[in-house]
């Protein structure tokens, strides 16, 4: 019961409460105080801008565990008491039974001696073994993601404190220059493909092939990639007549996260934006089950 009870209350976060799924005696889950926001000892959490939480449930769980135990062992110390007695009784002067039944005696007081003495032993060991302390523990300081430019001019996420990146920088406005081409392509609502050749036709076939395919339209054009030439962002003329399923994928496109319902393309694409793919559908009244089996 102990472990049971006691594996339930860890389960709990810091800043809530456990709930207990089976009582100690008296005491249940509303006995727990709520935890609360409180200053930090001296020299804990310097220098930042989260506190300290006092959390008083793990305190009172294991003071509320001792005294149902205190009453269990002199629960089971009074019937060993008088099995001990029992067995004395009915022995019928057996030197072998007589003994048996002192050492049940004997065993069940020292026992209850220690249980309840036991307050007394952990104080003289150390007066702060029996003191109903809090557990008080830091907060973790929210984190503030941004998009930093680094020392050999590349840009990429970090956590920024104050409006100041690691590297001494000033956070990016937008976070574009930490995105990847295909993200930024996406975003537009196009498709980043690349074709095997580097020629601007080469592109364009790759991009009428990935608008036909993936969105069920037309190409409408093509922004070459200048790093990578035989790469671009396709941006498609979308039907919107289009029926079917609308999928939320990885960013590469190659496995399911969500699935997002039957609508058209245009709804698809334009709603959700990155990491869509559509598949379209002739008949509207299977595209439900059609879409499910995906």
């Amino acid at each position: 019961m102990f472990f049971f009870c006691f594996g339930q209350a860890l389960v709990a976060d810091a800043s809530n409460t456990p709930v207990i799924t089976v009582d100690i005696g008296g005491f249940n889950s509303q006995s727990f105080s709520e935890p609360t926001s409180v200053s930090c000892p001296t020299g804990v959490n310097a220098g930042s801008t989260a506190g300290c939480i006092s959390i008083g449930w793990m305190s009172q769980y294991f003071g509320a565990i001792y005294q149902y135990g205190v009453g269990l062992a002199a629960i089971l110390a009074a019937v060993m008491v008088m099995i001990g007695g029992f067995v004395w009784l009915t022995s019928a002067g057996s030197p072998d039974r007589v003994g048996t039944a002192k050492e049940l005696i004997v065993g069940a007081l020292l026992g209850l001696f220690l249980a309840l003495f036991s307050y007394l032993i952990l104080y003289t060991i150390n007066p702060e073994l029996i003191k109903n302390k809090p557990v008080v523990v830091t907060s973790v300081a929210a984190l503030d993601i941004q998009c930093c430019q680094q020392a050999d001019g590349s840009y990429a996420y970090e956590t920024a404190s104050e409006k100041k990146c690691k590297s001494g920088g000033v956070p990016e406005a937008t976070a574009d220059n930490c995105k990847s081409k295909q993200v930024l392509c996406e975003e537009k609502g196009g498709i980043y493909a690349s074709a095997v050749s580097s020629d601007q036709s080469g592109l364009e076939s790759q991009c009428k092939v990935e608008c036909a395919t993936r969105l069920r339209g037309n190409m409408a054009s093509v922004e070459k990639d200048k790093e990578y030439p035989s790469a671009g962002c396709c941006l498609c003329d979308i039907k919107s007549t289009a029926y079917g399923c609308c999928f939320k994928t990885d960013l590469s496109k190659t496995e399911v996260k969500e699935y997002l319902g039957c609508q058209t393309a245009k709804s698809c694409i334009g709603t959700f934006g990155i990491g869509i793919y559509f598949k379209e559908i002739e008949d509207k009244n299977e595209c439900e089950s059609a879409c499910k089996k995906q």
